[in-house]
Formats: structure tokens, sequence, C-alpha cells
């Protein structure tokens, strides 16, 4: 485009000493300059906008499957609804014979350490102190999609709670919380095919205990 602006004024030059040809042989070159900076900072404004843009853009949460070992990572929460209170199913010790829902849970072990890759315990234990974490691993067994649930009691008591969904899989899990006081306790887990686990089978319990 400069190329042939300029050829433009050279086919009819004006006389040397003429103020036009003066004003054509110093602006023509300032102004291609000028449009060639006003690109470049036009880019370069798009880019930064791009990044911010990008910036905004809400982080991917890692997938909790996993393609060789698939598995599922989950937090209990701080404390139970109300709808989560209901009073716990009868203490059955591990080693008393089969659960009603072991088919679909099984394994079921505490610890204070897991291999967050593979779900599995990496320190197996049944003794925590207060606010120590609480991990349970356990292996799900799902033919069909459904719902894991868990409850959490310490002296009787639930004190917290955690449900999430299954799909048709058989992969390992895991999932945590705290006690903020010292007795005996223990976790239920539950396999559901209702969201709400409404209707829940007892899988697993696996008891602990938490010291000061």
């Amino acid at each position: 485009m400069l190329a042939g602006h300029a050829a433009t004024y050279t086919t009819s030059p004006k006389p040397y000493g003429s103020h036009s040809s003066f004003l054509a042989s110093k602006l023509t070159p300032r102004f291609g300059f000028t449009i060639s900076g006003a690109f470049i900072l036009t880019g370069t404004l798009l880019l930064i906008f791009v990044f911010l843009i990008s910036l905004s853009l809400p982080v991917s949460s890692i997938s909790s499957f996993q393609k060789a070992a698939p598995t599922i990572t989950t937090k209990a929460k701080d404390k139970p609804t109300a709808s989560e209170t209901a009073s716990p199913e009868a203490t059955i010790s591990p080693t008393a014979g089969a659960f009603p829902g072991q088919q679909f849970i099984d394994n079921g072990q505490t610890a204070s350490a897991v291999n967050t890759n593979t779900a599995t315990a990496t320190q197996v234990t049944s003794s925590f102190k207060v606010n120590q974490q609480i991990y349970v691993t356990f292996a799900v067994h799902a033919s069909q999609s459904g719902t894991v649930c868990l409850m959490w009691f310490l002296n009787e008591k639930q004190f917290d709670s955690y449900n999430f969904a299954m799909s048709g899989v058989s992969t390992s899990a895991y999932s945590y919380t705290t006690a903020s006081t010292p007795g005996t306790g223990y976790v239920q887990i539950y396999w559901a095919t209702k969201s709400d686990c409404s209707d829940k089978t007892l899988a697993q319990q696996v008891n602990f205990t938490v010291t000061a």
C-alpha cells in the first residue's frame, strides 16, 4: 500500500520547492509508520484483553477419575444438615459378618494418610488425635449408578456426613473428616440408588478412636 501510494505521487511530481510536495514527502512516511504502529498497538491490546479474559474463566477441577486407576476423592462437610442427623443404624462389628450392601462397597478401613492418586491407605490406623484428619478408604463395585453415603459418629452421636454420586464403575474411593472431641467412633458407609440416600443400605462400618 505504501509503495503504491508513493508511486501515485511520483507520476505527476510538483516543483521541488512546492510546499505541497514538501508536505507529501514528510507526512506520507510518518503516516505509514503511524498506521503500522496503530496495528501493533491494537494487536497488543487484543492479546492483553484475551489474557485478562482467560484469567477470569473458572479453572477446571481435576477429574476425580484417574485413567490408570480410577479413584474418587471426597471431603466430608463441616456439619450435617438437619435431614442427615437421623439415628444411626445398630452398631455392627466389621467382623460380625456380611453387611447387607457389601456387594456394592467393601474393604473399608481408616487411615491417617492416603495416596490421593490411587485412593488407597498408606498409613492404616484406627487411632487418631483430636482435629486430626480421619481418612476412610473403600472399594466400590457399582454395576449401576447410585450414591455413596457416609455417616460419621462419635460417642454414639452423628457429627458429620457426606454423600456423593457414583456411575456404574468399580473403583477405589476415600473420604475424611476431623473430630473436635475425644471418644469412640465409627463411620458407616452406605450404598443407595437415590441421591438423597433415602433407600440406603449399610455396606461397611469401620470403628476408630479419638484421643486428646
